[in-house]
C-alpha cells in the first residue's frame, strides 16, 4: 500500500521519474510495475545495478531499512527511507556512517495519511 501512495507522490514531482520497483515475490512486483508502466525487477540487488536510478523510496517493512538503505548507498543511489529510520541506535548510526562515506543524500519520510 505505502509503495502506491509513494508512486503517487514521485508522479507529482515534475523534475523526478519512477522507473522501477522491486519486492521480495516479483509477481507483486510484476503487478504494480505493469500497473505504472514501469520495470520490475527480480531482486533489490538487480534494482541497484541499474545505472538509470539514482534514488530509491525504500518502502520495506521497519526491521529491513537499515540494510537496505546501507545496500543502496553503498551502490551510489540517494535514500528516501520510510520511518523508522532504523529499529536500534547502533543501526541508525551505521547508516549515518554510511551517507558520511557516499556522500549520498537520505532522507527520513512519514507518509501522513
Amino acid at each position: 500500500m505505502i509503495a502506491s501512495v509513494n508512486a503517487e507522490a514521485i508522479s507529482n514531482i515534475s523534475s523526478a521519474k519512477l522507473i522501477g520497483a522491486t519486492d521480495n515475490r516479483f509477481e507483486v512486483a510484476s503487478a504494480f510495475a505493469q500497473e505504472r508502466g514501469i520495470k520490475a525487477y527480480e531482486s533489490y540487488e538487480a534494482m541497484l545495478s541499474d545505472e538509470n536510478i539514482d534514488a530509491v523510496v525504500i518502502c520495506t517493512p521497519s526491521f529491513l531499512h537499515a540494510e537496505n538503505a546501507i545496500m543502496a548507498l553503498e551502490k551510489g543511489k540517494h535514500v528516501v527511507l520510510e520511518k523508522p529510520m532504523a529499529l536500534s541506535v547502533a543501526d541508525a548510526d551505521k547508516i549515518i556512517e554510511t551517507v558520511e562515506r557516499t556522500g549520498k543524500v537520505l532522507t527520513v519520510i512519514s507518509q501522513n495519511r
